[in-house]
């Protein structure tokens, strides 16, 4: 709560994530890097009873969730390569990257497809979509999660409801092609 009153979000984001909460029934989050996480900055929690809890302040490894790799992906390999010789590549889950290789290829693979993806690597059962953002200098992502059972299979339906409200807001997310990733590591 702290960070956020000392250097408050835009009108513009907080409103972007009501938007994107509000059409898709999930729960949205701006995140910014935090070290070897992302900690959200803002949060509309989806009203559904089953649903991801998260508020101000939360932190997901940057390595193993949607959100995280869309911070990755803004940074340089040299960026990227000094911050992966700092990560512990903690197993949370079976589906975990456990590797410099495996997180590449994931960043590789969203650059394809237009959008970050997770399936239960940081937290069981939760699958997210998430989309850099470039607001000024700073490198924040936008993320929508929930539950397996509901948002597995409209990962690419969310993440165009995402993008649609980006450029509606007058923003513009950033994503690399494909061969603009480069390799850390």
């Amino acid at each position: 709560q702290a960070i956020s009153e000392n250097d408050p979000l835009p009108d513009a984001l907080r409103q972007l994530v009501d938007d994107v909460a509000a059409e898709t029934g999930e729960t949205t989050a701006i995140g910014s890097n935090s070290g070897s996480s992302v900690m959200f900055l803002y949060v509309r929690e989806s009203r559904q009873p089953i649903r991801y809890s998260a508020e101000i302040g939360t932190r997901v490894p940057i390595h193993a969730s949607s959100a995280g790799r869309a911070i990755l992906a803004q940074m340089t390999p040299k960026e990227r390569d000094a911050l992966y010789r700092k990560l512990t590549f903690e197993k949370y889950s079976e589906t975990s990257p456990m590797s410099i290789d495996r997180i590449e290829s994931e960043l590789r693979a969203a650059a394809e497809r237009g959008y970050h993806q997770s399936f239960s690597e940081y937290i069981a059962d939760l699958a997210g979509v998430a989309i850099p953002l470039t607001v000024g200098t700073k490198r924040l992502s936008i993320v929508v999660a929930g539950p397996v059972s509901r948002c597995l299979e409209r990962r690419p339906d969310t993440a165009r409801i995402m993008t649609d409200a980006i450029h509606r807001a007058g923003l513009s997310a950033w994503m690399p092609h494909a061969d603009e990733v480069g390799v850390a590591g």
